[in-house]
């Protein structure tokens, strides 16, 4: 007996067992035929993801890098001002947002700053170099 897909029990009858099987072969061969074929559109979109997140990595990363005072000394003043604007009486954006503010400081020296964008700057280009050799 043989159980498909609404509950329906089906005998199989001497002489027709290799019909269910073609059937179920043929099935599988025309599935399969499907999910390997890709469409130019779907390579192009890929293509263009690769550009694009490389392009925002390598960018970021770059500024991260090079300037990573001014990165630190700009969130540094946010964060100021935000925490001013708390003590004022603002209310909270999200919820324990001045606990979380003053949990999490930002990094003292501008290491971090560095290495987190030479890390972007490295991503960027591979994403770039794995988009220019595909």
């Amino acid at each position: 007996m043989k159980r498909f897909d609404r509950g329906k029990v089906y005998r199989a009858r001497p002489g027709h067992r290799a019909s269910f099987d073609k059937l179920r072969t043929s099935g599988v061969s025309q599935v399969g035929s499907r999910v390997l074929s890709y469409s130019s559109e779907a390579e192009e979109a890929v293509h263009l993801q690769f550009l694009i997140v490389g392009g925002v990595c390598l960018f970021s990363g770059l500024g991260m890098f090079l300037f990573p005072r001014k990165k630190r000394l700009a969130a540094a003043a946010k964060i100021r001002l935000r925490k001013q604007e708390l003590a004022a009486g603002a209310p909270e954006r999200y919820f324990e947002e001045g606990r979380s503010i003053d949990a999490y400081p930002l990094p003292p020296t501008d290491s971090r700053w560095r290495i987190k964008g030479a890390f972007l700057t490295v991503c960027g280009v591979a994403l770039w170099l794995l988009e220019y050799f595909r």
